[in-house]
């Protein structure tokens, strides 16, 4: 009897993957929860793995191809094991957050199909437990991961120990000094150096093409008086400390953001198009942009409005610290209500985004610094922040996201009302 597997859905905006690698070949036994292929999107990188015990018996997408979310991927014919187990198991294109599994060593079987000359190598005993995003990192640098101490969860493999690892190595050029190749002519008009465009620099790439071309973006900048929040942070940081928290700027926005949105609702909505209807959403789940060394990952704080400012502070950290490490999950990016965007102290003045779909918003804070500015009259020098509102104009149009600003500003300028630890 045999036994499908498809691609699954990895998170709710999410409509397909890239089989970056697989970790098995036609031929080969695989136990339950084995990673059978490593699988890239824009908002994550996962391990699938096998919903049954039994023997590959046909891989049916290769390496580097992308496919859409129910994709057939590969046929397992099932063991006995897997035929007891068969019934219980859920569908695949449903997969949710427990894709991300504890490896195992499986037995490997010779091959019994020459198409498995065109499969990947079979996943070896003793393969090193580390993040498909590790994995990565460690092909970029030539490292190899038998090498690596693994610092997360169990001994799991980060990108960082990756890097470490690298760092500490000796270079090619200290063990080794072959003699220099001649060198080619460079082509007519220069040097050219080419980067691959694949994994998840392209699963970005191809999501933001689509929603700039299915979202009408429409964008509105403020300028806001920050002095306020400036001095209750710098007052609330030695208390935050004692409690072993690292207190930004960032849960004061949030907090203020969270404010607002029950003011504005539909900005906390997303447009059902099929159904002819504006979901106002009742909760809200903060999409937070973090910037990572394998691209842009949005992990998502649910229940946002029900948490403390030190909450905030901590569970933003985590998130943070989590996405840059590659340990998450599909359920730690999806179900997002609105984005938020601290473009960071030595960014730009300002700048527009693309809109995190099928969300209606995104907030992009920027840096603060003193300006000079008229008060009264008179010319002084304050704290000052600018914030742009970046909105689908199919559902809101300038005056909302103005009276929206208008809002914000007054929150944050009026922090020290509200804001306690």
């Amino acid at each position: 009897m045999m036994h499908e597997v498809r691609m699954p859905q990895l998170a709710q905006s999410v409509v397909e993957g890239e089989i970056e690698t697989w970790l098995v070949k036609v031929g080969d036994r695989v136990e339950k929860e084995q990673p059978l292929a490593e699988i890239v999107t824009d908002k994550v990188n996962v391990e699938l793995p096998s919903p049954v015990a039994g023997t590959v018996r046909e891989i049916l997408v290769p390496e580097g191809d992308t496919v859409p979310i129910g994709t057939l991927l590969l046929r397992i014919e099932l063991s006995e094991t897997g035929a007891k187990t068969r019934a219980s198991t859920p569908v695949y294109s449903a997969l949710t957050a427990d894709i991300m599994k504890v490896d195992k060593n499986p037995e490997v079987a010779p091959a019994e199909d020459s198409a498995a000359e065109k499969a990947a190598p079979a996943r070896p005993p003793g393969r090193p437990r580390a993040a498909p995003v590790a994995r990565k990192v460690a092909r970029d640098l030539g490292v190899d991961l038998a090498t690596v101490t693994g610092t997360g969860p169990s001994g799991r493999i980060t990108a960082d120990d990756v890097r470490q690892a690298a760092e500490a190595a000796p270079s090619v050029e200290a063990v080794a000094s072959p003699a220099p190749a001649a060198e080619a002519p460079a082509p007519a008009g220069g040097e050219v150096e080419y980067l691959p465009y694949t994994g998840r620099r392209r699963q970005i790439g191809q999501r933001l093409a689509r929603a700039k071309q299915t979202i009408p973006h429409a964008s509105c900048v403020e300028a806001i008086d920050v002095e306020a929040l400036v001095a209750v942070r710098a007052e609330h940081k030695p208390r935050a400390r004692q409690r072993g928290v690292r207190l930004t700027y960032l849960p004061y926005l949030a907090q203020a953001t969270l404010w607002t949105l029950q003011r504005h609702p539909i900005f906390n909505a997303s447009l059902e198009e099929a159904e002819s209807r504006i979901a106002l959403k009742k909760h809200y789940d903060l999409g937070i942009a973090v910037d990572t060394a394998d691209g842009l990952i949005v992990p998502v704080l649910p229940a946002a409005d029900r948490k403390t400012l030190l909450q905030l502070a901590t569970e933003l950290e985590q998130l943070a610290t989590r996405a840059r490490q590659g340990q998450l999950t599909p359920s730690d990016v999806q179900g997002s209500t609105i984005t938020l965007s601290n473009v960071g102290a030595d960014a730009v003045l300002f700048s527009v985004g693309v809109i995190n779909a099928p969300e209606v918003a995104l907030l992009n804070f920027h840096r603060m610094e003193q300006r000079p500015v008229i008060v009264q009259g008179g010319i002084v020098v304050r704290w000052q922040m600018y914030i742009t509102l970046t909105f689908d104009h199919r559902i809101a149009d300038g005056g909302h996201a103005v009276r929206f600003l208008e809002d914000f500003k007054q929150r944050i300028e009026d922090v020290a009302s509200w804001a306690v630890l």
